[in-house]
Parts: C-alpha cells; structure tokens; sequence
C-alpha cells in the first residue's frame, strides 16, 4: 500500500482517537527504526541529501549521533539533521 493510500483511508475513515493515536505511535515507531537504520549506514565523510528548510542540499556527514547527523552542506553551512531524512548519495 503506498503512502497517498494508506493517508486517504485514515482521512476517509471515522477513526476513534484512541485508534489514531495507535497510528501515530506506530508512525513513530517506524520512523525510530528508520533513523537507526539510516545511522547504521552512515559514516563520516559520507556524501548525503535531504529537503530541508532551504530546500533539497547535499553535503558530508562530519559526525554521526544516535539519531542525527551534524552534516557539513555544500553551502559551508553546517546541520544537524534526523538521520531519517538524510539519503545517501
């Protein structure tokens, strides 16, 4: 089931609020195993992109934490950035 699908049917269902908040624990939960997942995989010095405040950037992972990545952009900026969004390039 792709994401528009599964947003659609919670939009069109009438969904207690005891059932919505077990789907957003459950969005939270998946998003956790994302994040460790994409931490796993990441190294310093990877070549990464994610769509941040300032649009799509790429740069290089300076150090990687438990859940974010301080990431040197290409800009000469610096972020620190949910490992969740980060893809490597």
């Amino acid at each position: 089931m792709k994401a528009e699908q599964v947003a659609l049917e919670i939009i069109t269902n009438n969904y207690t609020n005891t059932e919505l908040n077990h789907i957003v624990e459950a969005i939270k939960m998946a998003r956790a195993k994302l994040a460790t997942t994409n931490t796993w995989s990441l190294k310093t010095g990877s070549r990464v992109k994610w769509n941040g405040k300032k649009g799509f950037q790429t740069g290089s992972v300076r150090k990687v934490n438990k859940k974010n990545c301080i990431v040197d952009a290409d800009n000469g900026e610096r972020w620190n950035v949910p490992a969740s969004m980060l893809e490597a390039i």
